[in-house]
């Protein structure tokens, strides 16, 4: 039989998931909207709009992980001092891992079956680096232990 704190803990996850996705979602967005509008207002080259957006996008992803996704609601009423250099440098290495693993598992996709569809394969390469940007936010940048939860204690 489960333990209740395990169920809360796989609840908190599953609510970490869920606001690490829709922030992911957010952040592409402005990503994209800072990269489009430098191309459309013709000040940036095409990779200089698309390294801004992708910086901009990456800026609004540690801000709200940082103060939202890994802290959850009672957190943020506890403590306001969220930022953090340290983890803020700690995330551009987790941005650079899941973009890597992105490219890469594009370009080994496609080298080995390049009779897939590039929706099929960009899909893999999202997905893939989705995982690894988690993994590695959840245990290398925010790793911080639920408060109010004993994981060592017997009910």
């Amino acid at each position: 039989m489960l333990k209740p704190a395990f169920c809360l803990a796989g609840v908190e996850h599953m609510k970490e998931l869920i606001r690490f996705t829709f922030v992911l979602g957010l952040s592409l967005g402005i990503d994209l909207a800072v990269a489009s509008t430098l191309i459309y207002l013709a000040v940036a080259s095409l990779p200089v709009a698309a390294a801004a957006g992708f910086a901009a996008g990456g800026l609004s992803n540690y801000v709200l992980h940082e103060t939202w996704t890994f802290r959850g609601a009672k957190a943020l009423r506890e403590d306001r001092a969220a930022l953090s250099l340290t983890r803020a440098g700690r995330y551009s290495i987790v941005l650079g891992a899941g973009f890597a693993t992105r490219v890469g598992s594009v370009a080994l996709l496609d080298a080995t079956w390049p009779v897939l569809p590039v929706w099929a394969v960009l899909g893999v390469g999202i997905l893939a680096s989705f995982i690894v940007h988690f993994a590695l936010s959840k245990a290398f940048v925010f790793q911080r232990p639920f408060p109010d939860q004993d994981f060592n204690h017997d009910p």
